[in-house]
């Protein structure tokens, strides 16, 4: 069989080692197979066992979910998305239960940080790309939380958090006066932090 073939057999242009091996059953050596794609430039291996197809667009979020799991796509990437920085992030930025790593790949670097697992899964939403493919992002609030919860600066006050905020981040104010409180509000039942109190505070100002 052609690679060709075997490739229009794969759904997705991302997919995992035993997706594609699963193609190559009647090989008997098929990581020599998918060596000679790589080499072709068929595929591209991403990190080792995920891989992309050359000549067909892939999710960088979907991605990012397949690299290191568990994990979800948050902070500046999400925020990005959602269209509340203005910047497009030149990393795709992650959360994790487990351990923060960094991959620096062919098709782009991921960054993953940690946070508590009892924080974990507030705010995170599966999003739907097509028939086929989702990925796990965190919502808005919850990109938040999570960028000003690994932030490297501690916020001495509700001003200096919409310093922060505003002018460093650059935030959208419309977008910002329309988060919802119940998630941060669920958070700060989880963990007592003085920017979370902050941040409700600021939100709820910006509502009236």
């Amino acid at each position: 069989m052609k690679s060709r073939d075997i490739l229009k057999e794969i759904p997705t242009p991302e997919f995992d080692y035993n997706i594609l091996s699963d193609r190559l059953k009647t090989y008997r050596f098929p990581r020599n197979k998918i060596l000679s794609m790589i080499k072709s430039g068929e595929i591209i291996r991403v990190k080792k066992g995920i891989y992309v197809k050359a000549d067909e667009p892939f999710h960088e979020f979907i991605l990012a979910n397949l690299i290191y799991g568990p994990s979800y796509v948050s902070e500046d990437s999400a925020l990005s998305w959602y269209g509340f920085i203005p910047e497009r992030t030149e990393a795709v930025t992650s959360v994790t239960h487990s351990k923060s790593k960094e991959f620096s790949t062919p098709v782009g670097r991921f960054i993953y940080d940690v946070i508590p697992l009892s924080l974990y899964w507030v705010g995170v939403r599966r999003q739907i790309v097509d028939d086929q493919r989702s990925f796990l992002i965190a919502s808005p609030e919850k990109a938040l939380f999570d960028r000003l919860y690994r932030a490297k600066r501690k916020f001495s006050s509700k001003v200096s958090l919409k310093s922060y905020l505003f002018e460093d981040m650059r935030l959208d104010e419309e977008l910002f006066a329309k988060l919802q409180l119940e998630p941060l509000a669920e958070l700060s039942g989880q963990i007592k932090k003085s920017f979370l109190d902050y941040l409700i505070e600021l939100i709820q100002e910006q509502k009236k």
